[in-house]
Parts: structure tokens; C-alpha cells; sequence
């Protein structure tokens, strides 16, 4: 009986332990897409709301060209792409 208990204890611990780890790295990505807007937007020089119309129709070209890559994939792959398109 106290056997079971632990075991149920543990696994609701190691449940709540990858639930944390999976929001922290959410939290980071979701962090670095924004960054990359921003440094987006600085380098493409006109308005933000341009810059962001840009971007999304950016992103959604490459999702087209290559599906099933990370989210981040997309957004540093367009960041790339304007940079050395401003090169």
C-alpha cells in the first residue's frame, strides 16, 4: 500500500517537474520570436505594421517550402534571409 503511494506520488512529481520544463522552454522560444520581430522590423526599415506584414507573409512562404521544421525555425530563417538580402 505505501509502495503504490510513493509510486503515485513520484509520478504526479515527475508529471509537474516536465509540465515546468516544457512552459520554460515555451517561455524562451516565445522569447526569441520576439526578439527576432524586432530586429526583423529595424531591418526592414518602413513601418512596423509593414514590417510585420512582410514577416508573416515571409513566414508563411517558407512554412509552404518547408513544412514541419520548429516555429523558430521559420522566424530565424527569415531574419536570415533579409539579411543577406540587405547585404
Amino acid at each position: 500500500m505505501i509502495a503504490r503511494t510513493l509510486v503515485t506520488v513520484l509520478l504526479i512529481i515527475g508529471v509537474l517537474i516536465a509540465i515546468v520544463l516544457i512552459l520554460r522552454n515555451m517561455n524562451r522560444t516565445n522569447s526569441r520570436i520576439n526578439r527576432i520581430r524586432r530586429d526583423y522590423m529595424v531591418l526592414y526599415g518602413l513601418s512596423k505594421e509593414q514590417a510585420n506584414q512582410a514577416l508573416d507573409r515571409h513566414i508563411a512562404l517558407l512554412k509552404s517550402k518547408h513544412p514541419n521544421r520548429e516555429e523558430i525555425w521559420y522566424y530565424e530563417k527569415a531574419l536570415y534571409d533579409l539579411q543577406r538580402d540587405r547585404r
